[in-house]
């Protein structure tokens, strides 16, 4: 849509909208420093990653190539060759600043959206969509790694096995896998719910961690202590059992 208005000098001028090719810099040649690379993990690395992205382009004018809310030029436009090119060159800058585990994410992400592809590498033609893609998948990826954990974490029950020591063996796995995927969880909350289930057999042993618990950690516990704890319960249990089998 082409808007116009009046002048001070009493003509009408014609303002065109803003597209991608409208502040390109003029130049032809430009050097696009190298960032840390985004690598695979939590969310937050993306932040960072997304702030050097721009450092780097708004000073050359290039930020709006990687900007999906802002139109592309139509192939009638002036700008356009030159969009076309410079998008380009953005695009292959990205991917230099992706680790390779990521780029191998982007590829399977790829396959789930609708856009237009390079017949080179199967990823986004332009900048725009690959700089898009990569948010999305990032943030998607995250949240169902967390959303796997939460799922784990809430459905280990102590009715799924015969001895309490399989029960408190299945959290350790739990909490192993989680801390490999490097999703942050609060293990005072996890071993609160690993005990909560273990009080209808074991109440006085529960009542004295969970005291110990709250007395000396004051809501947090390491890794190490909730390994402690674990061993603890282990040997309580077992000793548990032994009572009840020689009534």
């Amino acid at each position: 849509m082409i808007d116009g208005h009046q002048g001070p000098d009493g003509k009408q001028h014609v303002v065109l909208p803003r597209t991608q090719a409208t502040k390109l810099p003029e130049v032809y040649r430009v050097s696009l420093y190298a960032i840390h690379k985004l690598e695979r993990g939590r969310r937050a690395y993306i932040w960072p990653w997304k702030r050097s992205v721009f450092s780097i382009l708004i000073p050359l004018r290039l930020e709006d190539v990687i900007d999906d809310q802002i139109p592309r030029p139509c192939e009638a436009d002036p700008g356009y060759e030159s969009w076309k090119s410079w998008s380009k060159v953005v695009r292959c800058w990205m991917l230099n600043q992706l680790s390779l585990e990521v780029i191998k994410n982007l590829e399977i992400f790829c396959r789930r959206v609708d856009v237009e592809l390079d017949s080179e590498d199967q990823l986004p033609r332009y900048s725009d969509d690959l700089y898009t893609l990569i948010v999305k998948a990032f943030m998607t990826g995250e949240e169902t790694t967390q959303s796997k954990a939460v799922i784990a974490i809430r459905t280990t029950r102590r009715d799924q096995f015969e001895p309490a020591g399989e029960y408190i063996e299945e959290w350790r796995k739990v909490i192993r896998q989680i801390q490999s995927q490097k999703i942050p969880f609060d293990l005072y909350i996890v071993t609160k719910f690993m005990l909560l289930e273990l009080r209808d057999e074991m109440p006085m042993n529960i009542n004295t961690f969970e005291d110990q618990i709250d007395r000396l950690s004051v809501g947090y516990i390491s890794h190490e202590r909730f390994l402690q704890i674990c061993d603890e319960m282990i040997a309580k249990s077992k000793i548990t059992v032994d009572k009840s089998m020689a009534i």
